[in-house]
């Protein structure tokens, strides 16, 4: 079983593209370790490419919060460079997306509040 989740603070996003006629979008998500007294915090980036309706919801909404939680399919890339030098990147190709920690009102892009009958 290849599965992993993360929740993290949301980098940069690419602009909406497309995996054949399939929406895409790729971002960065920042997680956080603390790693005892001498390293203090450290930053982990992580690429994550979301599909389909996913993609399209996080495309409209890529202003309106600060954190995602991810789960998906850890994947490895390899390639080789030109001098010859192997190469290789993880991703993670999410199978679901939350946003979470949306803007308060009177930021940019705060998120709609929901009204309830009643």
């Amino acid at each position: 079983m290849n599965q992993i989740s993360i929740v993290g603070h949301i980098g940069k996003i690419e602009e909406l593209g497309a995996a054949g006629e399939i929406p895409a979008i790729s971002l960065g998500v920042c997680t956080k370790d603390y790693m005892g007294k001498k390293k203090g915090t450290v930053d982990h980036w992580h690429t994550v490419n979301v599909i389909g309706n996913d993609a399209e919801y996080l495309d409209r909404n890529r202003d309106k919060a600060r954190k995602i939680a991810v789960t998906g399919k850890l994947v490895f890339d390899q390639w080789e460079t030109n001098d010859g030098q192997k190469r290789i990147k993880a991703k993670i190709y999410a199978e679901t997306v939350e946003l979470l920690d949306w803007k308060n009102e009177g930021e940019p892009s705060a998120a709609p509040k929901l009204q309830f009958p009643g």
